[in-house]
């Protein structure tokens, strides 16, 4: 029940923030002002950066953390940090960028399992002989 909540709450966060990133890339993009100036650079870090945040809605909503967490680090260290630290409207975009960082957390979490978990998956299913292949199963110790 805790790990289908979190997933969930992964996926709804994870998209919310990417859809997040993206309208504040596309803001930042359309209204140039501050320390965000119109330059090419400017507008392929942006453009790059508005790629990402789709991507991060796409896992998201797959339930990919393993992505959401890549996509994190690749958004968050070259130009998230920095807009994070920034006193402007732009450090939103940081913001945003560690909800990628919480959805793919909470993904995680939801996905992994136990080696107790692993194991009652196994032990339901068909028994496996010495050799590695299905067969039928044992009562008690075998014998050599």
């Amino acid at each position: 029940m805790l790990r289908t909540l979190s997933r969930n709450a992964g996926k709804v966060i994870g998209a919310a923030s990417g859809v997040a990133a993206c309208g504040l890339w596309l803001w930042a993009l359309g209204t140039p002002q501050g320390p965000f100036s119109l330059s090419a650079v400017h507008i392929a870090i942006g453009v790059l950066m508005m790629l990402f945040a789709i991507f991060v809605v796409i896992a998201s909503v797959r339930g990919h953390g393993l992505a959401l967490l890549i996509m994190f680090f690749m958004s968050f260290f070259p130009v998230g940090a920095y807009l994070y630290a920034s006193s402007h409207w732009l450090r939103w975009i940081g913001v945003s960028n560690l909800g990628f960082l919480v959805a793919g957390l909470l993904i995680l979490y939801s996905t992994q399992k136990t080696a107790e978990q692993k194991a009652s998956v196994t032990d339901q299913g068909e028994s496996v002989t010495e050799t590695g292949r299905p067969g039928s199963k044992r009562s008690g110790s075998s014998s050599g």
